[in-house]
């Protein structure tokens, strides 16, 4: 269930969440958000959906080469804990 009722604004709207995580997280979000379409409508004289679409697309490039990443570390992890467990298993 979830347990916060959020408030965000964005572009002078309110939005309303309803979410498991933190109040100040969402707001957090929600501030990023604004800020990013905000400088967007500035910087290039896009509409407000315009910016929408190209900071969603902006956030999902960046979920996606994060997502890489991790699973990138994650096998430099893995080789790492092979390596260090054959190592130990050696003894001169």
């Amino acid at each position: 269930m979830l347990k916060n009722k959020v408030t965000i604004n964005i572009l002078e709207r309110d939005y309303y969440l309803h979410t498991d995580d933190d109040t100040d997280y969402a707001l957090e979000l929600g501030a990023e958000v604004d800020a990013r379409m905000r400088k967007l409508i500035d910087s290039s004289n896009l509409s407000q959906y315009q910016a929408a679409v190209i900071a969603a697309l902006e956030y999902a490039d960046e979920a996606k080469k994060a997502a890489a990443r991790e699973k990138e570390l994650l096998g430099q992890i893995e080789k790492l804990q092979a390596k260090a467990a054959h190592q130990g298993g050696k003894k001169s």
